[in-house]
């Protein structure tokens, strides 16, 4: 779990075939590529360690940021075998391939209002400057989603065996994400230009991408930590708290998976909302014959209570990873941590965190830690499992 400020960034390895089979689960924002992407690919390079597997879950700054200075550089892609991904092609595969007149003057005025840069997210270049992910991979001989011939992951792929004992099961998005994530790009390139459709072209990929980029949601305001009087003894009372469901049209399109591994279960939602992913995980239950209980469970959009309060309802772990720096939107939400830790549970659970944010000083409290049955950690701290998840 790389620190990657308020990101996701995960690398994951299996042995696999006498060797190992290794993942990386997003990039985390281009504001963490020198201090922690970049730094932990050259010591992949000094290990002679490739990335087998490359998925970047959805088209939000914090998670794609870093793969757009990955794929700017030959050295770095070489190290990606293979690239999950569901750009404009994959979600508009059906559109037309060329653009007209009109479709051109859109995409450049979306473009012109949207531009972000490779430097800094938050800050404005020039058309010639920019390019979008799905043109870098392009540029790279990428084929992207290459094991179903390029077309868009969704839920309807139901499993990947990547060798016996090992799979990845896909349960989101949905096809109804996917067609909402077409439609908000129609509406602004209609905004720009009336009449407009989409065409699959360099510049309709970096409009597609830019629109999402900026996307703005409209959750409930949670009183941050601090700005707040907060005492831990009132942890049942915030575990009780009900929140509406996120309402980002991005976030519900993140690619979310379980990888079953020879018996373990290893939860990885992206930032899925939690209605999505509660239905995805009742049929995914039902359809394995599986239990609610994983080894690891990322939490879902940095921990966010507008998509975990109803998912730990459903699911348990021993281990929960949250990736954040709290420095943005207050994540993790405190009533999403208390509502993990104080359902009743026969085994010890591991908070993990890879900031010492507001919430991780909250909740490393001996009080709680001992009354509910948990330790809160960091990534720098050892844990000895007695070889349980090897």
């Amino acid at each position: 779990m790389l620190p990657v400020a308020d990101g996701d960034c995960f690398f994951l390895e299996f042995k696999h075939n006498n060797g190992m089979f290794n993942i990386l689960i997003d990039c985390g924002p281009i504001s963490s590529w020198e201090t922690s992407l970049k730094v932990f690919l050259d010591n992949l390079i000094a290990a002679g360690k490739s990335i087998d597997l490359l998925l970047i879950t959805h088209i939000d700054g914090d998670h794609i940021g870093g793969a757009l200075k990955l794929f700017s550089n030959l050295t770095y892609s070489a190290l990606v075998k293979e690239v999950w991904f569901n750009g404009l092609q994959q979600v508009a595969i059906h559109d037309a391939a060329e653009a007209t007149i009109l479709e051109e003057k859109a995409f450049r005025k979306i473009n012109a209002m949207h531009w972000h840069s490779t430097q800094d997210i938050e800050g404005p270049i020039s058309a010639t400057q920019a390019e979008s992910l799905a043109t870098l991979l392009k540029k790279r001989g990428l084929v992207v989603n290459r094991f179903i011939d390029g077309v868009a992951i969704s839920n309807t792929l139901s499993t990947i065996q990547v060798s016996p004992g090992f799979f990845i099961d896909i349960l989101l998005p949905t096809q109804e994400a996917l067609s909402k994530l077409k439609t908000k790009l129609h509406i602004k390139m209609n905004q720009a230009v009336f009449g407009t459709s989409v065409a699959i072209t360099p510049d309709g990929e970096t409009a597609f991408e830019n629109v999402l980029l900026d996307e703005d949601t409209c959750i409930e305001r949670i009183e941050p930590i601090s700005e707040s009087k907060v005492d831990i003894k009132d942890i049942e009372k915030w575990a009780n708290t009900s929140f509406s469901n996120d309402s980002s049209i991005t976030n519900a399109s993140s690619i979310a998976i379980c990888i079953r591994y020879h018996g373990k279960k290893f939860l990885f939602p992206g930032d899925a909302t939690q209605n999505d992913l509660t239905n995805a995980l009742n049929d995914w239950m039902q359809k394995f014959c599986e239990d609610g209980c994983f080894e690891v469970i990322k939490l879902p959009h940095h921990g966010s209570a507008h998509n975990c309060m109803k998912l730990f309802d459903l699911v348990d772990s021993r281990f929960f990873l949250i990736s954040t720096d709290g420095c943005k939107f207050d994540h993790p939400n405190k009533e999403t941590i208390a509502k993990i830790v104080t359902r009743p549970a026969s085994f010890l659970r591991t908070l993990f965190f890879n900031y010492q944010n507001p919430v991780y000083r909250l909740f490393r409290n001996d009080w709680a830690e001992s009354k509910y049955s948990y330790r809160t950690l960091l990534q720098t701290d050892s844990i000895d499992d007695g070889g349980d998840l090897s």
